[in-house]
């Protein structure tokens, strides 16, 4: 893989994990593009998964304000989490539900 095509492959990792829109955004870029990295693919679904998991607990717990700011602080530590992984062009499953995620959502590529 050229310089340019790692550094596409980067961005679009890291993109994906700024909410649904970067997510979205991350998704039709690497299609477009035709950009069909491993870190890319790996990212996009790890990031699909924990934004779908968070935001289906967050909606579950939304009316008790405490859980839902914890909720919200690990949602964040998670996106922290793979765009330092992404920068750095690793493949670090997310704690706890990774390796169920990249499982589950094999259909994002």
């Amino acid at each position: 893989m050229n310089q340019s095509a790692e550094n596409e492959s980067k961005l679009i990792a890291m993109g994906c994990y700024v909410h649904w829109v970067g997510w979205i955004v991350a998704f039709v870029v690497s299609r477009v593009c035709g950009t069909q990295s491993e870190l890319a693919s790996f990212h996009l679904r790890q990031s699909f998964g924990v934004q779908l998991l968070m935001g289906l607990l967050y909606i579950a717990v939304g009316r008790v304000w405490t859980l839902s700011q914890i909720i919200a602080i690990v949602w964040t530590a998670y996106a922290a989490l793979g765009v330092y992984a992404a920068y750095h062009s690793r493949l670090i499953y997310a704690p706890l539900f990774g390796k169920l995620v990249d499982r589950l959502f094999r259909f994002v590529r």
